[in-house]
């Protein structure tokens, strides 16, 4: 049968992939072992079937041709005969999401020919190119659909455009805020040019304009500050403090500054949440009662930017919770001085 005739590349761990059967291992048989295990296995779709193996290459030509850029396995692989874009993409591991699809090129010696594997990938049978010995497939970042992030959040880089996304969804894409955030002073430059946004009053308000749309090539600069902490939960004005300039201050400090303790707050148990870098937060719990009964000032701890007092109410929060609230659009309107749930 001519349709079931294939020439077929043995891959790196010895197996083929023939029609109606799949992958077959063929690592260490004979011509004819193999010819006997195909026939086996065709014996049951087809009656006396013919089969014919022979080899058209042994062991590597020392011809290859290359993936490199944005595809998940970049590197040499070994040339065969009529292979083509979509076979060297597929055994590459695919296109990353970072990938710039319209703008891959295939360099052939000097030459250079533009490839859209955006229409490949969509059944466009024209981009698939046959590749010859040396060939290189480069598929370059997309720049042209990713915003860079940049500053005190949790994962600085690239983030991927999507239609209509504005500032915040860059932020929570780039892993949101970190403790030491100023998102107040949050800024998008623009072909170098500031544009203007107001976290605190969108959040306030609801105005649109002051949250605006991203475009592709913008960069959004969340700073740090570095004289504030956060102070939550069962205290009198919860939010941001400024600490003036004689930094660092006490835990207790903090909790004045905020108004001091609400009704039912337990400061047996007041939680001291710190991140360094882009680490996970960690929280130290204080006994701030012990500390104003009995003089322990071993639980009144200095502070550093970015801390966040917790002073819980009864029943008592876990640390766990109090942690995984800290992120994303909660951390951003705390940081802000907004209200939040607990």
């Amino acid at each position: 049968e001519p349709e079931l005739s294939r020439t077929v590349t043995v891959t790196s761990d010895g197996t083929v992939f023939l029609p109606l059967i799949g992958a077959v291992k063929v690592e260490g048989l004979t011509i004819k072992q193999i010819t006997d295990q195909v026939t086996k296995t065709l014996i049951t779709l087809f009656r006396e079937p013919k089969v014919m193996v022979s080899f058209e290459r042994v062991g590597s030509t020392g011809e290859f041709i290359y993936a490199l850029g944005q595809v998940f396995r970049p590197g040499a692989y070994q040339f065969h005969r009529g292979v083509t874009v979509a076979e060297l993409l597929a055994v590459a591991g695919g296109p990353t999401q970072q990938a710039g699809l319209g703008e891959a090129l295939i360099i052939h010696k000097a030459a250079a020919n533009a490839v859209d594997l955006g229409k490949l990938l969509h059944g466009d049978a024209s981009q698939n190119q046959v590749l010859q010995p040396g060939d290189v497939l480069v598929i370059p970042d997309d720049r042209k659909s990713r915003i860079l992030v940049l500053g005190q959040v949790n994962k600085p880089g690239y983030v991927t455009l999507k239609d209509d996304d504005r500032i915040l969804d860059a932020v929570v894409g780039a892993g949101g805020p970190t403790l030491k955030a100023a998102p107040e002073s949050i800024r998008i430059l623009r072909s170098g040019q500031p544009i203007k946004t107001d976290l605190e009053a969108f959040l306030r308000q609801g105005t649109l304009e002051l949250n605006p749309v991203l475009q592709p090539g913008d960069i959004v600069v969340m700073p740090e500050t570095d004289r504030r902490v956060i102070v939550l939960g069962a205290v009198v004005r919860p939010g941001p403090v400024d600490m003036g300039e004689t930094f660092p201050k006490t835990v207790m400090d903090a909790i004045a500054a905020a108004g001091g303790p609400a009704t039912l707050s337990k400061l047996t148990t007041v939680y001291l949440i710190r991140q360094a870098g882009t680490a996970q937060p960690t929280a130290i719990t204080l006994d701030v009662w012990k500390y104003l009964h009995e003089g322990c000032a071993n639980q009144n701890v200095m502070l550093q930017p970015g801390d966040v007092v917790f002073v819980p109410q009864s029943p008592l929060q876990t640390v766990s919770t109090i942690v995984s609230m800290l992120s994303g659009l909660t951390l951003i309107r705390a940081l802000l001085g907004l209200p939040v749930t607990y």
